[in-house]
């Protein structure tokens, strides 16, 4: 069979107007993501050259730093400095977490020594940021790059710098780790030493502190300072009780376990009424601080006085006995 001559032609393509809008709508949109794709590289190129020379100039920066510290003051023809500092500059942090506490502690310190070098927040941020190396210069690089208000807020940004590479684990384990914590028969010293060493990792705010440190102390501790007015920040309490803890040591140095007490000259009903003072019951913690948030009496409970002038105490008969000398 021969084929038909001539051959059927091929079906036109579709016309009409919405077919042809279609097809240069999509030409349109396809130039569009082009180039877009384009600007993207390019500003992920550009971006990759300002990241090395960033981390170029914060090497370049420690380097005359460090030229600038081993060079004599009479050699540059500058006047001798008010004194040298006693500590180097801090090592440079690559965003190990374990390594991030000693990392901050050591930039403070250095920047607390020398206030002159550091008269804005906006230079003690800068400073912190040229000791970045690694993960963490990378990671500090847009606040730079994008002027960030947190290069003006040195605390805000020690914020963000915390979270970023804080280990999480650590705050938990330091949260369990100190509301276990307990003085027990060990020291004030040695109780505030290890009380100080979880604080550090914790957020907590000052009153929160202060609670939890009355907590862990011995019971002979806290049954003196029931008697005083505690102090309201935790230096200062630790300070009041190393001040009992040594009026204590020293009591128990002059009368020691197993020797005659000496013996005083108040009446029987007054040593039955101090005796009745020292093994009166023990406040519980949540007594205690139910009478110092609201000011009362911790002897009686009531308010208006402390328990030195506290009228519900009978006086005794005479000024010796087992009265407790004033903080």
């Amino acid at each position: 069979l021969e084929a038909p001559w001539p051959p059927p032609a091929p079906p036109p393509p579709p016309t009409g107007s919405g077919a042809s809008a279609r097809r240069c709508r999509m030409e349109d949109l396809t130039a569009e993501v082009q180039a877009l794709r384009a600007q993207l590289l390019q500003q992920t190129e550009e971006n990759s050259s300002l990241q090395t020379q960033l981390l170029q100039l914060s090497e370049e920066n420690a380097n005359l730093r460090g030229q600038l510290q081993a060079t004599p003051a009479g050699a540059m023809g500058l006047s001798a400095p008010r004194g040298k500092c006693p500590v180097g500059l801090p090592e440079k942090f690559d965003g190990t977490p374990e390594m991030l506490p000693s990392f901050l502690a050591q930039s403070r310190l250095y920047m607390e020594l020398r206030p002159e070098d550091f008269p804005t927040e906006h230079v003690r941020v800068c400073f912190l940021t040229s000791l970045l190396k690694g993960r963490a210069a990378r990671w500090a690089t847009p606040y730079l790059l994008e002027s960030s208000p947190l290069l003006n807020n040195y605390e805000a940004f020690i914020d963000e710098f915390k979270q970023a590479f804080e280990d999480p684990q650590r705050k938990e384990a330091a949260n369990r780790k100190i509301r276990r914590l307990r003085q027990g028969l060990g020291s004030v010293l040695d109780y505030a030493s290890a009380f100080r060493l979880c604080a550090q990792d914790l957020d907590w705010n000052e009153p929160a502190f202060i609670d939890q440190f009355l907590e862990g102390l011995s019971d002979p501790i806290q049954d003196e300072l029931a008697r005083v007015e505690v102090a309201r920040s935790l230096p200062a309490l630790i300070n009041q009780c190393l001040r009992i803890e040594g009026r204590l040591n020293s009591r128990r140095g002059a009368s020691p376990s197993g020797s005659p007490q000496p013996q005083s000259s108040s009446s029987p009903q007054a040593e039955s009424e101090s005796n009745q003072l020292i093994t009166r019951p023990q406040l519980t913690p949540e007594e205690r601080e139910r009478r110092r948030r609201l000011n009362l009496c911790m002897y009686c409970g009531l308010a208006g006085h402390y328990v030195d002038n506290c009228p519900s105490k009978k006086p005794k008969s005479s000024g010796v006995g087992n009265s407790l000398a004033p903080l």
